[in-house]
């Protein structure tokens, strides 16, 4: 079996993160050899213009331009780059936490606000482009976005809201919070509908059951497994 280069992307809420830590203690219990790697990679060298730009330090996000802030995030994964076809060459797998996908996604819901398709297309190529073929960024063998419901979804912000307003009493926490879920419905669209046609080797991995009620960890994960074997076999 050839060494697999695997990315997971999710939806806030969908428990990615622990998905990817309990995935690599799964496939080592079947006798792969597993490690894992995750983006932006925060605390990094590497990472210091996302972390500034998060941060406001070069001014308040609408006034970067976004081809600009992009880049931060390509070249955070370009510094890392040599250590994740290291860890690619070193193990049957390597699950990568979050992936270049995202930079497509969280910049396309621009265009898709606007209904600009051309302008998502132009958007796609240019970041294709930068990303695989002049940074030279490797390329995943398989991608999996963990995808919820806008209905959970919804519930998730709004149990977030809840956590937070013992903190937060101003009224601007809840303006956020529902621009947050306006977000969410132009991402998710893109999760589903437009980035299946952009990768032959996304696959859309469902967390919630037939009554809409978000799985468990061990549930998700038990679908994760099942699908990499499907895809290695």
């Amino acid at each position: 079996m050839k060494n697999k280069f695997i990315v997971i992307e999710w939806v806030d809420g969908s428990g990615k993160a622990t998905q990817t830590k309990l995935l690599v203690e799964n496939l080592k219990k079947d006798w792969f050899s597993a490690d894992s790697i995750s983006f932006p990679a925060y605390w990094e060298w590497s990472c210091r213009f996302v972390e500034n730009f998060l941060n406001w330090v070069y001014g308040h996000p609408s006034e970067i331009n976004w081809y600009l802030w992009s880049s931060f995030y390509i070249l955070d994964r370009f510094e890392q780059s040599p250590k994740i076809k290291q860890k690619t060459k070193d193990n049957d797998f390597l699950i990568s936490d979050r992936y270049s996908t995202a930079n497509f996604v969280h910049r396309w819901t621009q265009f898709l606000e606007k209904w600009d398709l051309e302008g998502l297309n132009k958007f796609f190529d240019w970041v294709y482009d930068f990303e695989f073929d002049k940074a030279g960024l490797p390329q995943p063998d398989l991608i999996i976005f963990l995808s919820l419901s806008m209905e959970n979804i919804r519930k998730l912000i709004n149990k977030k809201i809840q956590d937070n307003r013992q903190y937060v009493t101003v009224d601007w926490w809840l303006d956020l919070a529902e621009q947050d879920v306006k977000h969410q419905e132009s991402s998710l669209k893109i999760w589903k509908e437009f980035l299946p046609k952009y990768f032959k080797n996304y696959v859309v991995l469902e967390c919630e059951n037939e009554a809409w009620e978000i799985l468990s960890i061990e549930e998700i994960n038990k679908k994760l497994i099942i699908l990499i074997k499907d895809f290695i076999k």
